[in-house]
């Protein structure tokens, strides 16, 4: 990050639990390789210093180009139903409880600008998802591996902006990848799940229904996000060129149109698009089928 200039568009990020791996886990501080750089928490501090500007993790960041705030959930999430590593977070983050967290990032929501387009970008997804090893953020490691494991507190502040009449029409994390664990080798994570954007207090309504808003909720957690450009390998231009994961959102009238997946050259240009998610009460599959062919021209 202290070498990186930040393109003239907004930019986001939540910190992970690997950003933290040496500082916070009793394992990392154990094996740390930093011991002789002083406090454990000098590097977790370093990256929260040059990250200051782009860092939403509790935080609020208001786009009005775009007419959307984003709102950054708990950085440094493991995941799970439990709170882990305490000193840590209370150090770094001043914060003491999963209580304690979604009252922080309830303070974000709180300040958003954009009511109608509230875009969630966390670590750890929301818990509520499922609880089969395949599932969007379901365990598949350890002794046991299956079980719900977003993050509680914030399945609760989503549940909080929608009590406030906040649309959320997106939720975007990682984590947990799509590639499982080798005892389910034969198996991949599903990585988008939509589900009705309404308060668990409302009446239950039909998810059919051409009026009931949706929140998409996106895991993006592709392992390894890098790989070798095999179009271009043979290219003298290139030196050792790759191809980078990314996924990108369309919004039509506050609403999630469409979710690509793409594989884009060290040259920016795109070498494969997938669509993931397309509502067809936005836009039409021709409009889709024609952005596509669009972006790989």
């Amino acid at each position: 990050l202290d070498n990186t200039t930040l393109p003239d568009w907004d930019v986001a990020l939540v910190f992970g639990n690997h950003d933290a791996f040496f500082t916070a886990s009793p394992l990392g501080v154990k094996n740390s390789p930093y011991k002789k750089q002083g406090s454990p928490d000098v590097r977790v501090l370093k990256q929260l210093e040059a990250a200051k500007y782009i860092n939403v993790s509790y935080k609020c960041m208001d786009v009005p180009e775009q007419s959307v705030s984003i709102i950054g959930g708990r950085p440094f999430s493991w995941g799970g139903p439990h709170w882990k590593h305490g000193p840590f977070f209370q150090r770094v983050c001043g914060v003491t409880s999963l209580e304690h967290s979604e009252l922080r990032i309830n303070k974000a929501i709180d300040s958003a600008q954009h009511h109608s387009s509230i875009v969630f970008l966390a670590h750890s997804g929301p818990s509520g998802l499922g609880s089969r090893p395949e599932s969007i953020c379901g365990k598949d490691f350890g002794s046991e591996p299956e079980g719900d494991w977003g993050d509680v507190d914030l399945r609760k502040s989503i549940e909080h902006a929608r009590k406030a009449g906040r649309r959320v029409p997106l939720v975007v994390f990682g984590h947990m990848h799509r590639k499982l664990n080798r005892l389910f080798e034969d198996m991949e994570r599903v990585m988008l799940v939509s589900e009705p954007d309404v308060s668990a207090d409302a009446e239950k309504i039909s998810f059919d229904d051409a009026n009931t808003p949706k929140t998409v909720m996106l895991n993006t957690a592709v392992v390894p996000r890098i790989l070798p450009d095999l179009h271009n390998r043979s290219n003298p231009r290139f030196n050792n060129p790759n191809l980078h994961h990314f996924n990108m959102v369309v919004f039509i009238h506050d609403k999630v149109a469409i979710v690509y997946e793409c594989w884009v050259s060290s040259i920016g240009q795109i070498q494969n698009v997938k669509v993931m998610y397309h509502d067809d009460k936005v836009c039409s599959l021709e409009q889709v089928q024609r952005d596509r062919t669009e972006l790989l021209s």
